[in-house]
This record gives structure tokens, C-alpha cells and sequence, in this order.
């Protein structure tokens, strides 16, 4: 091929190039664009972003063990005809708060049959939500061994009766996903996530499993579920139905458990299910309260099973004074803990708690190791063996 006949071939070949160039250019460009990486912002361009002024706030709640209002409870609210009984000797602690949170153990079939006295299979009947919505509970945990007491279709009504009553229910949905969805509530500009798992999801130990309440050993679903909520809220609460019925320690799934949710960001772990309150611990600086006990419960059998423990708890952090747009970075100092509050209780009358007296609050903080009944960030525990 002599010089000539190469440079034609050259020649066609660019002129061929330009050619396609010039009709796909728009796409070229497209495509190139998408593969380049955004610049980082520089901190001339941060200097003008404008500044986003904080104001301090505060937040309280109250937090308390099992909620069921079904059987014994419901014998009660019967005879007296008042589904605000169980929680008359009470109204003043949980009116003071900002919201109240617990863990509700007997589902809402739509039915009025709370089930036999003795029964294991839980109802509560609609009347008794009364006292829920009116004392503030605007938080509550479906996660427990108890959930499906009224099969799928009671879980399906309590979900929806909570939400006609405004009340945020965690742990459950229609599958999984659902099941482990955060959580958030927003009060006094600071916004409060939460996430709830159970042991087991039927009343058979933990043996049998479905896609309709999350379970404390799903530790991937634990992880992705906390660090969406790290994006979205300022505090983050993880609730448990753990452990042994009737012990002070906790067992080694709870341990495991509380400290994951811990590890992957979660502020604060309140437990319930072992009708008795159980140790606390510190863990990397975060309490973990193992098992409150019963609230509203039946248990008369025993003092332990009478005995609970309630927690006020007071969190500071800051709000922006306007809403800023998505684009806008905010740097919030992190929400803390001013101080828990401990506050024994002790239930009569098969369904009613009250604040327990000077005596018997002292007997049953030392049951858990405690002799001061307020915890503030500062306050030094051991942590469980």
C-alpha cells in the first residue's frame, strides 16, 4: 500500500469519526458526565453556605415493662367499668412527660373476649386502649411471644387500631422489612428513633419463626435498620422481648443482643419479658436495662412478679431554629441523657401499679444492685459477667 492510499484510509477514517461524533454528541457528553466524580466542596464554597442557627431543647419520656390488658386486667376493668383504672394510680407521672413508651403484650382482635382467666392466649378488647391513648403512650412494642395470640388477623387489627389512635407500634409488620422498619417520633424538635425485636415469634419459646415479627438474632436486619436511623434521627431507642422468665440475670442472647444494637448506634436498650426487672448495664457508655418487669399485669403470685421498674428519662440536644434545605449540612452536637429516674412500682388488685413507698422502693432497687435512684451520664456500673 503506497503513501498515498494510506493517508485516504487515514483521512476516511477521521472524517468518519468526526462524523459520529457530531451526531451522538449529546450522549457522549451524557455519558461522560456520569462518570465524573463531584468535586469536593472547597471551604470557600462552605464559608458561604449559611449558617444554621441551633437552639437547645429538651425531651422527657417514661418507659415502662408489659402491658396486658387482657385476663386478670380486664376482670377488673369489667367490675368497675373503667378502662382507666389501671393506670389511675400513676396519671400524674405519666401526664408529666413529654410521651410515654412500654411494651404491649396482648393484641387488639377487634373481639371483647379477653380469653380465660388463666388462659395464655391474650386479647385485649378495643374498650381497653383508652388508657393508652389517653396517658400518652405514643410508642409501643408489638415484638413479643404474644403477638399472634389472636392469629394474623388480630395482629393485622391491633396495627391499625394503633394507628387510629395515633400510637406508633414497632416490630411488626407484614414481612420483615416491614417488621424492622424504623421508627420516629419528633418532640420538641428533637427526633426520637426507635426499633423493636423479639425472642420469639409465637408463644413457643422461640422455636418456630415468620415474617411478621422481627427477632432479636436477625443481627444483619439489627445493623441496616440502626444505620438508616443514625441518618434520620437524634436519639435512638432499641427495645427488647428477651430473656429467662422469672430470673435477675440476663441470659447470653440479651447480652448479645443489647451490646450489637449498641455497637451499631443505638443510645439507649430497655428489655422486658422475665416479669421480673433485671440488672443494668453500662455498655461503652450506654445503659442497657435488661427487663423492666410487669406494669400492668396480672402476676399476683409472687412479689417479684408485682414489682417493676419505670424509667423517666431526660434528653438535651438541639434544634434548628429553620428548616434547612436537603443540601445543607447540619452539624448538631449529639442528643445525650440528662438523667434517668428510677422509679420503682408495685401492682395491686391483679392490674393496678402505683409508685412504691420509701420501704419497699429501697428493697427493690437493691434486688437490681442500686442504691441511688436517679443515673446520669456520669454514673459508674459494673458491667454483667
Amino acid at each position: 500500500m503506497n503513501r498515498e492510499r494510506i493517508r485516504f484510509v487515514i483521512g476516511l477514517i477521521l472524517g468518519l469519526s468526526l462524523i459520529l461524533i457530531a451526531v451522538n454528541y449529546k450522549n457522549i457528553y451524557y455519558y461522560l458526565l456520569s462518570k465524573t466524580k463531584p468535586a469536593p466542596i472547597s471551604k470557600k464554597t462552605l464559608s458561604k453556605i449559611p449558617e444554621i442557627k441551633l437552639k437547645e431543647t429538651s425531651v422527657s419520656f417514661i418507659a415502662v415493662g408489659d402491658i396486658m390488658m387482657s385476663r386478670g386486667v380486664n376482670n377488673v376493668i369489667a367490675r368497675t367499668s373503667d378502662p382507666l383504672r389501671p393506670f389511675s394510680l400513676m396519671a400524674d407521672l405519666l401526664n408529666s412527660t413529654d410521651f410515654n413508651f412500654g411494651n404491649l403484650e396482648s393484641p387488639i382482635s377487634g373481639s371483647d373476649k379477653p380469653g380465660p382467666a388463666h388462659s395464655l392466649v391474650f386479647n385485649t378488647p378495643i374498650k381497653n386502649v383508652e388508657g393508652l391513648e389517653k396517658y400518652n403512650f405514643k410508642v409501643l412494642n408489638l415484638a413479643n411471644n404474644h403477638a399472634l395470640d389472636q392469629g394474623v388477623k388480630g395482629l393485622e387489627n391491633t396495627r391499625k387500631v394503633l394507628v387510629e389512635k395515633n400510637i406508633t407500634y414497632l416490630g411488626v409488620g407484614e414481612n420483615l422489612d416491614e417488621a424492622w422498619k424504623p421508627k420516629v417520633v419528633t418532640f420538641n424538635g428533637l427526633k426520637i428513633g426507635f426499633l423493636g425485636a423479639s425472642y420469639a415469634s409465637v408463644n413457643d419459646g422461640g422455636v418456630s419463626r415468620n415474617d411478621l415479627v422481627a427477632r432479636i438474632e436477625d443481627t444483619e436486619y439489627l445493623k441496616n435498620s440502626l444505620a438508616e436511623l443514625k441518618k434520620i434521627s437524634d436519639f435512638i431507642v432499641v427495645t427488647m422481648h428477651a430473656g429467662v422468665e422469672y430470673t435477675r440475670k440476663p441470659h447470653q442472647p440479651q447480652i448479645d443482643f443489647a451490646r450489637s444494637a449498641i455497637d451499631y448506634g443505638a443510645d439507649i436498650v430497655i428489655g422486658a419479658h422475665p416479669h421480673w426487672i433485671q440488672l443494668v448495664e453500662k455498655y461503652k457508655d450506654k445503659y442497657i436495662f435488661y427487663s423492666l418487669g410487669n406494669f400492668i399485669f396480672d402476676q399476683a403470685w409472687s412479689q417479684d412478679t408485682k414489682e417493676g421498674l419505670v424509667l423517666k428519662i431526660f434528653l438535651t440536644g438541639y434544634q434548628a431554629l429553620a428548616e434547612p434545605a436537603s443540601t445543607i449540612p447540619i452539624n448538631k452536637p449529639p442528643t445525650k441523657i440528662t438523667k434517668v429516674e428510677l422509679i420503682p412500682i408495685v401492682i395491686e388488685n391483679y392490674s393496678t401499679p402505683r409508685p412504691a413507698n420509701q420501704v419497699e422502693k429501697s428493697k427493690i432497687l437493691e434486688k437490681i444492685n442500686f442504691t441511688d435512684d436517679v443515673l446520669t451520664q456520669d454514673s459508674v456500673l459494673s458491667a454483667i459477667p
